[in-house]
C-alpha cells in the first residue's frame, strides 16, 4: 500500500487525500480515518451546505468587486449529513 511505504520512508509525512464530490463516499471517507489520511473533497450542493458557506461566498464577492478577477477560495465547513 502507498500510504504504508511512504510512512516507511517518511515517518512523520502528513498525507491528504484531494478529490471531487464523486470521491465522497464513505467508504473512502472511512478508509482515510482508519489510516490516518486527511481528506478534502467536494461535496454536491444543498441549501444546508449554501447556507454554511455564504461567509466564504460574500468574501469572494468583495474580492472580485475589488479586483474584477475570477476568485477561488476555500474554506472548512464541519458538515455531516443526515441520510
Amino acid at each position: 500500500m502507498l500510504v504504508r511505504r511512504l510512512r516507511q520512508a517518511w515517518p512523520e509525512v502528513k498525507i491528504v487525500f484531494r478529490g471531487d464530490s464523486g470521491f465522497c463516499r464513505p467508504l473512502i471517507l472511512d478508509w482515510c480515518e482508519r489510516h490516518g489520511v486527511e481528506y478534502i473533497v467536494g461535496l454536491a450542493t444543498n441549501s444546508r451546505l449554501e447556507t454554511m458557506s455564504l461567509d466564504i461566498c460574500y468574501e469572494s464577492a468583495i474580492r472580485w468587486e475589488a479586483k474584477r478577477t475570477k476568485q477561488r477560495h476555500f474554506g472548512r465547513i464541519d458538515y455531516a449529513a443526515h441520510s
